[in-house]
């Protein structure tokens, strides 16, 4: 499905619905996942803000990268990407998340990542996002294709 034949309310309501389950499961107290090494946290967030993130954010920085507009832009560019050739872009298709956050060992700070993080690289701007990752992807496809190539 191409960017200009998406309706871009259906995925602004699904955009919603998936920001609202991710805070839903980020404010779960951590007492009722029942994990041994979660017992001292009040909140999942605040288990994966020390165990992940290094401390390094804040909940409103969570809702600064996961926005309506960002995650329905990162949506649209998901659905773009699934419509391709199943069979070049099965390596990118079935490893990039939708949304997220990680630390960045190299940066020493949080950085979004998945199809979310080409929108925000993009500055909103969808069409440098989906160009950017369509090119990011050819490279991981080869550099996959190379390993997959030399494992036999």
């Amino acid at each position: 499905m191409l960017l200009k034949d998406m309706n871009v309310d259906k995925f602004t309501a699904i955009a919603e619905d998936k920001i609202a389950q991710e805070l839903k499961h980020l404010l779960t107290p951590t007492k009722d996942f029942h994990w041994w090494d979660t017992k001292h946290f009040d909140t999942y967030f605040d288990h994966k803000n020390e165990s992940y993130w290094k401390n390094k954010t804040s909940l409103e920085e969570w809702k600064q990268f996961h926005t309506v507009e960002n995650v329905t832009k990162a949506l649209m560019i998901q659905k773009h990407i699934e419509s391709l050739d199943y069979n070049v872009y099965h390596w990118v298709i079935e490893t990039t998340d939708l949304m997220g956050i990680e630390y960045s060992y190299y940066d020493e700070d949080i950085t979004p990542c998945g199809y979310l993080k080409a929108v925000i690289e993009a500055k909103g701007d969808i069409v440098v996002a989906l160009n950017q990752f369509l090119s990011d992807s050819d490279m991981i496809i080869s550099h996959a294709n190379d390993i997959a190539a030399t494992a036999f």
